[in-house]
């Protein structure tokens, strides 16, 4: 691989960008890991209005949940994937067509580090060929390898032909 190779696993594929094409059935990425921190949280919070006490009262998450503390909204676990899966994917992007079956095994906590595993399922052309349609999976591990939030997404590509 080349030190100039930005995409999260080159092997196979051209350099980055990614285009439609280089996608293939089976194929999986391994993205950047990234820590959630408390920063990310107030402001997901702050953004998204959500005061369910689990994200923002220590002394309740901890003495009233089976968690032991605070933990992250599923959805902030699932945004900061949406980058992720955008490194991926790259700026082709067209729309996102489908997002769902979502399933959150595991918290996430303020502190933890999460990376993605992206598992191509399906491609194919629109009937006029100028875009593409991806299906695949997405698995956010946590540090202890732990699966903490995984889901499908289905997203329409511009399909270059250069």
């Amino acid at each position: 691989n080349s030190m100039n190779d930005q995409s999260p696993r080159a092997t196979g594929r051209r350099l980055w960008p990614p285009r439609f094409a280089d996608f293939r059935p089976g194929d999986t990425f391994d993205t950047y890991a990234r820590t959630v921190t408390e920063a990310d949280l107030a402001a997901f919070l702050g953004l998204s209005g959500i005061k369910f006490p689990v994200f923002i009262d220590e002394t309740f998450a901890r003495d009233q949940t089976p968690f032991g503390g605070r933990i992250v909204p599923g959805f902030l676990t699932a945004s900061i994937s949406a980058g992720m899966l955008e490194k991926v994917l790259g700026p082709d992007v067209l729309a996102g067509l489908e997002l769902d079956a979502f399933h959150f095994p595991a918290p996430v906590r303020p502190g933890d580090t999460i990376r993605a595993v992206v598992t191509i399922d399906s491609v194919r052309e629109t009937s006029d060929g100028a875009r593409g349609i991806v299906t695949l999976a997405l698995d956010i591990i946590n540090q202890r390898d732990e699966t903490v939030l995984d889901y499908r997404a289905t997203v329409l590509m511009l399909n270059r032909r250069d």
